[in-house]
């Protein structure tokens, strides 16, 4: 009887924890960045065991560190795409959708698209970049059955960096490089 309980707990133990497997994650172009460069936000997701139908998130900044200036959303895999830019001056990307019509859905691993954002925040500040299930319908389904998938999400952090200076030393090996192609003997 004892046996049968733990392989019991046991078995959906590891169900339950199959089910948080699931993971839309954001990847930054690089963590630290200067005043005027710009940032391109992968968005992917992974571990994903059902036929994935689609989903929804919602992305939030500080919009006085980043500046929104477009999305693109990955086709294929996903035949059904819509975004809501509406509020990105205030820092929201809400209502990012994404679907797949084919029965088998899009696969275990999958990319969603890309965000890409001018930097505008001076040295020493950040910005987390959060990403959650969008406020409308949000969440990711599955089967073709509208089963919905329990979905964790990693968010990121930017901060912005101070330009670096050239040392006076690279100058002045430069302006001596230079002198020896000037002077050159013929």
């Amino acid at each position: 009887m004892i046996k049968h309980v733990l392989i019991l707990t046991i078995g959906l133990w590891l169900w339950s924890s199959s089910l948080l497997a699931a993971t839309v994650s954001l990847t930054p172009s690089s963590s630290s960045l200067g005043n005027g460069e710009v940032l391109n936000l992968s968005i992917t997701g992974s571990d994903f065991t059902t036929n994935t139908d689609g989903g929804g998130v919602k992305l939030e900044w500080d919009a006085s560190v980043l500046s929104f200036v477009s999305i693109t959303l990955d086709d294929p895999p996903w035949d059904t795409q819509f975004f809501d830019d509406a509020a990105t001056r205030s820092g929201i990307l809400n209502s990012i959708f994404v679907g797949d019509s084919a029965p088998q859905g899009v696969g275990d691993d999958f990319n969603i698209g890309i965000v890409i954002f001018s930097v505008i925040g001076a040295p020493g500040s950040s910005t987390p970049i959060t990403i959650s299930d969008a406020d409308l319908g949000g969440g990711w389904v599955a089967n073709g059955t509208v089963q919905p998938i329990n979905v964790s999400y990693n968010s990121t952090n930017i901060n912005v960096v101070a330009p670096i200076p050239v040392p006076a030393a690279v100058w002045l090996f430069m302006s001596g490089i230079a002198g020896f192609g000037f002077f050159r003997k013929k």
